[in-house]
């Protein structure tokens, strides 16, 4: 598996002039007035690159020279996982910590258990998002997968709307006003328990789906 995420790893790196424009720009922003706004937006690019790389794996005939390295399908899936996750926490890491400088430096009162719920959650939603890309870059390839995750968010967003039309908006901000209230350490344990589950089956689905590819 070291060498996998070796190998990922000098391929993002030949990517390098983008993430440092990325980067730039996320710092940029953060610095000017909207904070927040690099909890979501680095975090998601880097899980973007991250998973770009089975793409690659595809091309030129890659997954066939892979499996001849003392490897198999299960290790190079978790690998996958490993890459795609580390490199979102990392990510998420990075900006949390340039977020709180940004309040800092432009003298806003740092809010920290609110601040980190608020981050957490981001980073469960974009977790989430990464365990669905995953398996279905996997079974259906760069382009389909895409247009899967857009259809996917598309059904996300209407069920929000209807949720909005059915409950009202008034009882919706009742039950966003009990989880705001909930005990700290039970959000948090809630919020990792969903993120494992999640993990969990979708790494049973992306490993069934490549051991059944034949190459």
């Amino acid at each position: 598996m070291a060498g996998l995420l070796e190998k990922d790893i000098r391929l993002l790196w030949g990517t390098k002039q983008t993430l440092v424009i990325l980067f730039a720009i996320a710092v940029a922003v953060t610095f000017s007035g909207n904070g927040n706004f690099i909890i979501g937006y680095l975090p998601f690019v880097v899980e973007m690159i991250a998973i770009s790389t089975i793409a690659y794996d595809e091309m030129d005939h890659g997954y066939q020279f892979l499996l001849t390295l003392p490897i198999n399908k299960k290790t190079y899936v978790r690998e996958k996982y490993l890459l795609c996750a580390g490199g979102v926490v990392a990510a998420w890491v990075i900006a949390v910590c340039l977020y709180l400088v940004s309040k800092v430096v432009r003298g806003i009162p740092v809010a920290v258990a609110e601040d980190m719920l608020t981050a957490a959650v981001i980073l469960l939603i974009i977790l989430l998002i990464s365990f669905f890309m995953i398996p279905a870059q996997i079974k259906f390839g760069c382009e389909k997968s895409r247009i899967l995750t857009l259809g996917m968010m598309g059904v996300i967003a209407v069920i929000a709307y209807l949720c909005e039309v059915v409950f009202g908006k008034e009882r919706l901000y009742q039950a966003l006003t009990v989880i705001d209230n909930m005990n700290v350490a039970v959000l948090a344990g809630s919020i990792i328990g969903i993120t494992l589950l999640a993990l969990f089956i979708s790494y049973q689905i992306s490993r069934r789906i490549m051991e059944k590819k034949e190459f």
